[in-house]
């Protein structure tokens, strides 16, 4: 049974603040709050709405129990309604890549450190983390690394785990059974997968299922995709690359690759697809740089951004190392401070701008969340669908951890299933009218939690 979250007494007045949208907000486009703001839990009002308007509808806020006899199996413990209202900014969250880069070029500046540690490193892994270890070495000044990328992220965890190497990288979460034989973890950035096409095919945007399709051999003539009369020839990833297995999951659902030739190393895709016509691929975006004879499509109307966080296909880049070693330690360190982080962002998204997600020592307990959101028609070639809206999943400070697209494409009616650490997270939804809502739902380990919004906002 779950147990309702407390309010703490409402604080009088607290409704009426108000503060004007910011330059900031204006710029990135994206909503903001202030940390000094009242967190959803402060008072009956809970934390403004983040889609700013000038006028306010609908009153206090009554926290309800979701009924036993609701015949949702949810841990949702209360709902919290709202109108729309101003919001202001918070510097610190989802700040994009320029002005994080500029905040930490003026904290090198100004930092002063004791002596690094000098040595060789032994790396093996990611060629996507390899690419910002090639970057950092010069920049770091007093380590050599000693890179190889051809067993990619999956060869690269296991030699961490025989301590063959001093220093692993790998473009995935690490497994528990990893993070509970001591190996230590660090979040450093996020990539984008792209999926490029020949410079001569005049495809500029591909959904979800044309993916599948063509990932899964279904699709045999790019005709049937509205392109030219070729045949499509996909091309993936080793086996044990983590851009293969993140775009399994991500894109195919799961379902094995069908008719697609595999090619190693990673990056050799791009060469691959370049001379081949009807080719596509699937390849970190970072390796798009100054890549010749490929381009990189839309996928669900996203473009292939690092920087684009509604992107449907992203994955973390860990390092993965083992304590004591001060040479490895401190370069560790090093990559998640002001200097390191600007080489990060170079080719991708820094730990400043994805939030400072830690790993632990031990795994973390995960549980499923599913959420039912409010769904909308999408009429594909006389026959309709009705896919789900998106929402987003914050702490219960109300800071946003992910936005979840709830949908795999226009086409797909099936709510999104997501994997987080058990807990309580603030689950915020905006209808097709703009009107937003909040729940709170608890996460058990190993458990599948579900939230119906339409049945509990008619209270059933």
């Amino acid at each position: 049974m779950s147990s309702q979250v407390p309010h703490p007494p409402r604080i009088p007045g607290l409704d009426r603040l108000r503060s004007r949208p910011t330059q900031l907000e204006h710029l990135f486009g994206i909503p903001m709050l202030r940390s000094g703001s009242c967190s959803p839990c402060a008072s009956r009002g809970g934390r403004p709405s983040p889609w700013p308007s000038s006028t306010r509808t609908g009153g206090a806020f009554e926290p309800r129990r979701l009924p036993i006899s609701a015949g949702i199996p949810t841990s949702a413990s209360h709902v919290r309604r709202r109108g729309r209202r101003n919001i202001s900014v918070n510097p610190h969250l989802h700040l994009r890549p320029a002005a994080v880069v500029l905040g930490c070029a003026l904290a090198a500046c100004i930092s002063t450190s004791e002596p690094r540690p000098e040595g060789t490193v032994r790396y093996e892994g990611s060629s996507t983390v390899a690419i910002f270890l090639r970057a950092a070495e010069p920049e770091y000044g007093v380590i050599e690394f000693e890179i190889d990328t051809s067993t990619e992220s999956g060869g690269g965890e296991c030699a961490i785990l025989a301590s063959k190497v001093d220093l692993a990288g790998i473009a995935r979460t690490p497994r528990s059974e990893t993070l509970l034989a001591g190996v230590k973890a660090e979040l450093i950035g996020r990539d984008a997968i792209a999926v490029i096409v020949n410079a001569a095919n005049p495809i500029t945007a591909l959904t979800s299922e044309e993916l599948q399709r063509i990932f899964t051999g279904q699709a045999k003539s790019w005709l049937e995709l509205g392109g030219p009369d070729l045949p499509v020839r996909p091309f993936i990833a080793g086996s044990e690359s983590a851009t293969r297995e993140v775009f399994r999951k991500a894109v195919l659902g799961g379902q094995d690759y069908t008719g697609c030739e595999e090619v190693r190393p990673d990056e050799v895709i791009i060469s691959r697809v370049a001379e081949t016509p009807g080719g596509v691929g699937h390849i970190s975006f970072s390796f798009l740089v100054g890549g010749g004879g490929v381009r990189a499509v839309r996928i669900d109307e996203e473009d292939p951004d690092v920087t684009n966080f509604d992107y449907p296909i992203s994955r973390p880049l860990y390092l993965l190392w083992r304590s004591g070693s001060p040479v490895v330690d401190s370069f560790v360190a090093w990559t998640t401070g002001p200097e390191g982080q600007t080489i990060v962002m170079q080719s991708f998204v820094g730990t400043s701008v994805v939030g400072s997600v830690r790993s632990a020592s031990a795994p973390q307990p995960t549980g499923t969340l599913i959420v039912h959101t409010e769904t909308f028609p999408f009429d594909d070639g006389g026959i309709f669908y009705y896919p789900h809206r998106p929402y987003e999943i914050l702490d219960r400070q109300g800071n946003l951890l992910r936005r979840i697209r709830n949908h795999r494409g226009r086409n797909d009616e099936q709510p999104s299933r997501v994997d987080l650490p058990q807990g309580t997270y603030l689950i915020r939804v905006r209808s097709s009218r703009g009107k937003v809502s909040e729940y709170f739902v608890t996460i058990e380990a190993g458990k599948t939690t579900e939230l119906d919004v339409k049945q509990v906002s008619q209270g059933k």
